[in-house]
């Protein structure tokens, strides 16, 4: 596989990987962070007054808000994914939003910047639109990586989804919700195994150069908490797209941990294809163990790729998943919303045959996205600006969403907190199979 075509996989495992319950903020303030202004989410008994002066977008009568959506037309030579029609999702859902009143009065107005998933410009290139040209109280999305400190630490930004971690949260400089498998989430994953039992025996832990810090900072300190002590710890050290590199390192890596005599390989944060890409290539065969399902599925739906040898027997961590969440019942309203309004029939991504465009994929990001910022906003009261709207996500929460409950406060309580479940590779089907 070119390195192109691995890295626009990458962006849309991480896209459609789709948590911890809030404790005490009473003393906190707007910001949930002590004061500074920066951070995740939070309530308050008294609000930043800088963030209270903050309210780009929005007028007497409008909010404006800009949606960010995985750009795959632009990489359709790499790739033949399609997650539907992402623009018309949105409007279907922000009109019908608007019809029943908008937010406290207010319509949306949502303004659309897809963002090629391949290099960083294509991100920037949006972010500047929507923040300097286009002033929107808050970026709504996609936002691969670093992505989203664009909006947050770069403008000032409001931004609702990304994948949050705690080095993140420290540089934002405006409030950020996320709907994403946040590090946070990674942390209970590695208690779920250790609560089934499956961090006993040898394990040894693999990592890339990105999740270093997740790492040494997260991963490693709970592994001690929790008693585990592994065998042998790697982290990958050239960047993971740098296919060819990456998988000869990883099979040292992998020849390293067979040595030691590891039987099972926690694999750590985003490692997923670079650690099965880089095993299959060895007759090593531990059970692998990932703490979030994000990109193993770039390995898993490249079949013409793929050795599921390596899969024998593994597990994954992560919150509900696709089919799960289709079936909600908030969820289905929302898809029949924009079923009437597109005319497109949307199915379990489950269902969706080869070729077919995954249209759950778009609406998801739809549903939940906006149905977030409805809830926060209009807890945030007619004086919407950044202190009220920070303020309001613990003060509305627990809030019922499309596709489950989240509850909000501080960092690192800005992800919502959903629940954790373990996944089970399933050879049958190609997939990982969520518990019951």
């Amino acid at each position: 596989m070119t390195m192109r075509k691995w890295a626009a996989l990458l962006a849309v495992a991480l896209l459609i990987a789709a948590g911890c319950t809030s404790g005490d903020d009473t003393k906190t303030n707007a910001s949930g962070s002590g004061g500074n202004g920066s951070g995740g989410g939070g309530t308050t008994t008294t609000l930043d007054p800088k963030e209270a002066a903050e309210h780009p977008g929005v007028t007497a009568n409008e909010i404006k808000l800009g949606i960010t959506y995985v750009d795959l037309k632009a990489i359709a030579s790499v790739t033949s994914i399609s997650h539907g029609d992402y623009e018309a999702s949105y409007r279907a859902v922000i009109d019908d939003l608007n019809k029943r009143g908008g937010i406290n009065g207010r319509k949306i107005v949502p303004v659309f910047a897809p963002v090629n998933p391949i290099g960083t410009q294509p991100a920037e290139e949006a972010c500047l639109k929507l923040t300097a040209d286009d002033h929107v109280f808050a970026d709504v999305g996609f936002f691969l990586g670093d992505a989203v400190l664009c909006p947050l630490e770069n403008h000032s930004t409001a931004a609702l989804g990304g994948d949050m971690n705690p080095e993140r949260l420290a540089r934002a400089k405006a409030p950020w919700f996320t709907l994403e498998p946040s590090s946070d989430v990674q942390s209970d994953g590695v208690k779920a195994f250790d609560k089934a039992g499956d961090l006993d025996g040898k394990i040894a832990v693999y990592a890339i150069v990105n999740d270093k810090a997740l790492l040494d900072d997260t991963i490693k300190p709970l592994l001690s908490d929790l008693g585990v002590k592994p065998v042998a710890t790697a982290v990958l050290d050239v960047p993971p797209e740098d296919t060819q590199a990456a998988i000869a390192q990883t099979a040292v890596i992998a020849q390293r941990f067979k040595s030691a005599g590891a039987t099972k390989v926690l694999v750590v944060g985003n490692g997923g294809v670079s650690w099965a890409k880089g095993l299959a290539t060895t007759d090593y065969r531990p059970q692998s163990l990932f703490i979030t399902t994000n990109t193993i599925f770039a390995y898993t739906n490249d079949a013409a790729g793929a050795d599921f040898s390596v899969l024998k027997d593994a597990l994954a961590a992560d919150v509900a998943s696709k089919d799960v969440i289709y079936g909600e019942p908030k969820m289905q309203a929302c898809l029949k919303v924009i079923e009437k309004a597109t005319g497109t029939t949307i199915k379990k991504s489950v269902d969706t045959k080869t070729g077919e465009p995954d249209n759950f994929v778009s609406a998801l990001s739809a549903c939940r996205y906006i149905g977030l910022f409805e809830t926060i906003a209009k807890a945030a009261g007619k004086d919407l600006n950044y202190a009220t709207f920070r303020a309001a996500a613990a003060k509305a929460s627990p809030m019922a969403l499309p596709g489950g409950t989240f509850t909000f406060g501080p960092a690192p309580h800005a992800d919502g907190d959903p629940p954790v479940f373990i996944y089970e590779w399933d050879a049958s089907k190609k997939d990982f199979v969520q518990q019951s």
